[in-house]
């Protein structure tokens, strides 16, 4: 059952891992699309501030996947000793299923409001542009 409980980290770990580093990517994107929104982000931009990222995009997931996957292994893993996939009929998975999607409706929620405050930013600049009188 050791291998299983392995495979089932690393998959849980890199689905998980990869959805944290979309988000990562979505701050940033908004940060640099709306600088007056996100001046005191952490994230993006800087030598220093990529080994934050990354680090948070691989240690935060590391974290909860140590944490959950182990300690609910035995409600995860199927009864069938030739099979070795989540059991999806368990509720237990809703532990490793719930963050991802948490993460990714997160992302999408940044990525909107960017793409919706860079709108709008260009248009009141346009607007400015086009209807300042310049002396």
């Amino acid at each position: 059952m050791v291998p299983c409980t392995v495979s089932m980290c690393l998959l849980s770990f890199f689905s998980l891992s990869a959805t944290v580093f979309l988000l990562l990517e979505a701050i940033c994107i908004a940060q640099r699309l709306v600088p007056h929104c996100m001046t005191n982000c952490s994230v993006g931009g800087g030598a220093g501030k990529v080994g934050l990222v990354i680090a948070a995009g691989f240690v935060v997931p590391l974290i909860y996947t140590l944490a959950a996957v182990p300690a609910l292994s035995d409600d995860l893993a199927p009864t069938s000793p030739k099979r070795c996939w989540l059991n999806l009929d368990s509720p237990v998975v809703s532990t490793l299923v719930i963050p991802t999607v948490l993460v990714f409706v997160m992302t999408f929620c940044f990525l909107m409001a960017a793409i919706f405050a860079t709108s709008d930013d260009v248009l009141l600049e346009e607007l400015r542009n086009r209807y300042v009188i310049r002396a």
